[in-house]
């Protein structure tokens, strides 16, 4: 069977190449069963943040742990994933992130608990280039809107305080700059016990 068609990333660095920062870290070491196109965004780009830090490239394995109650939650509800061998791949500065694992590409919310799959080529053709999707699905607008000093730095990302889990309605005001794994921690405790 030939080797499938490299990912076309020929939209994506049109719209967002002036803004790739790489991250300083080396390029991880890939789970086994990682797609080739996704392979592929590692050689090209290595560890990284494009959109003035909005997403981030991130190593898969190493960040699994804190997204395996989502995982966990979609392989229970919809039964499409292995939870165990998905593996987020690249993280919104809500800490959402777009996935793989059981032959699918997808995007988890973890403050929504919105999951959506799509195909890896849709998602740099497409997705990631149209600013209704942006704005609508990834809350890019609430980013841009924060001045850069209010803006996430390693390690954390922004999060609805109280938990969007708590509330009808987001608010903008709710947003602040937390630590990454204790929110994501109080976030899937959270969605344990209100939905297990």
């Amino acid at each position: 069977m030939p080797d499938p068609a490299p990912l076309d990333l020929t939209l994506f660095e049109h719209a967002h190449l002036e803004s790739w920062r790489p991250s300083g870290h080396p390029a991880p070491v890939l789970p086994d069963g990682t797609p080739p196109g996704i392979r592929q965004l590692y050689v090209r780009y290595g560890l990284c943040s494009f959109m003035d830090g909005f997403v981030h490239l991130i190593d898969p394995a190493a960040r699994q742990h804190e997204h395996l109650p989502w995982f966990r939650r979609i392989e229970q509800r919809q039964g499409f994933l292995v939870a165990e061998q998905t593996y987020p791949f690249l993280q919104t500065a809500f800490g959402d992130v777009f996935f793989y694992g059981s032959g699918e590409i997808g995007l988890a919310s973890v403050s929504t608990l919105n999951v959506g799959l799509l195909s890896l080529q849709f998602l740099f053709t497409a997705a990631l280039n149209e600013e209704e999707y942006l704005q609508d699905v990834l809350f890019r607008g609430m980013y841009q809107r924060r001045a850069p000093q209010e803006r996430p730095g390693p390690g954390q990302i922004l999060g609805f305080m109280p938990p969007y889990l708590d509330i009808e309605e987001v608010f903008e005001s709710f947003l602040q700059v937390v630590d990454r794994a204790e929110h994501l921690a109080l976030l899937a405790r959270l969605m344990k016990e209100r939905w297990n």
